[in-house]
């Protein structure tokens, strides 16, 4: 009895039922083995459909894992290129500083900072007019000639002291020439400061 109620539920509930052939189909109705021949056959066929969408979910499940692989070793390749360009985007700044000797046309020629300190004693009048238009202070043009970089002009006669702040002009005795803060600084000016100091 159980068997019966239970193959005509699983008939019932399966499509398969519906190909199988007429003579087995016809068993069922025959006698109690019939009915369990057509109930084995449904659990076979039922087994063999539960198989293979068991594969087709597992090859599924390992694209997907495929898939995540790649765009994850896709991102972490980007982001290596990214550090790499980065890192040479760097080192290129850092070779593009100027060096000791090199031009900068009527600025002058980058030398070492040779050390002359502004005689405020001694300011020429252009040099004390700028100061005053210009808003510049005695410690910032101390400041600039003490921690700028100098470009040597006529041969060595005054220097321009470059700085990001400011830069200021001074003469081997400590005459102050002229001041120039950095809201003063044109498009060529701070072209000298990318120059020597790697970015504005």
């Amino acid at each position: 009895h159980v068997l019966e109620e239970s193959a005509q539920t699983w008939q019932k509930e399966t499509s398969l039922a519906r190909g199988l052939d007429p003579a087995i189909a016809g068993i069922g109705g025959m006698n109690r083995f019939g009915r369990d021949v057509q109930r084995y056959v449904h659990m076979d066929l039922f087994a063999k459909e539960s198989n293979e969408l068991d594969a087709l979910r597992e090859m599924n499940q390992e694209g997907k894992v495929t898939a995540l692989d790649t765009r994850e070793a896709s991102t972490a390749e980007n982001v290596t290129s990214k550090a790499e360009v980065v890192g040479g985007a760097s080192a290129e700044g850092t070779e593009d500083i100027a060096q000791l000797g090199e031009s900068f046309g009527k600025q002058g020629v980058l030398v070492k900072n040779p050390g002359v300190k502004v005689d405020w004693s001694n300011v020429s009048d252009h040099g004390m007019q700028r100061l005053e238009q210009r808003g510049v202070s005695e410690a910032e043009v101390n400041s600039w000639v003490k921690n700028g970089k100098a470009l040597e002009q006529n041969g060595g006669s005054k220097w321009l002291y470059v700085t990001k702040q400011g830069a200021a002009v001074v003469a081997k005795d400590g005459t102050l020439v002229t001041v120039i803060p950095a809201a003063n600084y044109d498009a060529n000016m701070w072209s000298t400061v990318t120059r020597l100091f790697g970015s504005k």
